[in-house]
């Protein structure tokens, strides 16, 4: 899994607690207090595990069903049109 940026005209905004993605065809979409801070610690190119690892130590649940619904969260919002996985870029040697 790479690192993800926001897909081309997609806006967000905080709102209180949640976070409002605007997609370029009008749809709304808002993200309670967990998926907003998914979104924007991938969006600072934390890993799904290491985005877990803080969620599941701050709702004491365990690690492996956290980094489920991390990839989920994730996937959907990709699936969506609202954020892009970024590749890895490999460099050729001579």
């Amino acid at each position: 899994m790479g690192t993800y940026r926001l897909a081309d005209g997609v806006q967000q905004d905080k709102v209180g607690e949640e976070l409002v993605l605007c997609h370029p065809n009008g749809n709304l979409y808002i993200l309670n207090e967990t998926g907003g801070f998914i979104l924007e610690a991938s969006l600072k190119h934390n890993s799904q595990k290491e985005i877990a690892a803080l969620l599941a130590e701050a709702y004491d649940a365990p690690f492996d069903t956290i980094c489920q619904d991390v990839q989920k969260c994730l996937s959907d919002l990709a699936q969506k049109g609202l954020i892009k996985e970024e590749g890895f870029v490999e460099q050729a040697h001579d």
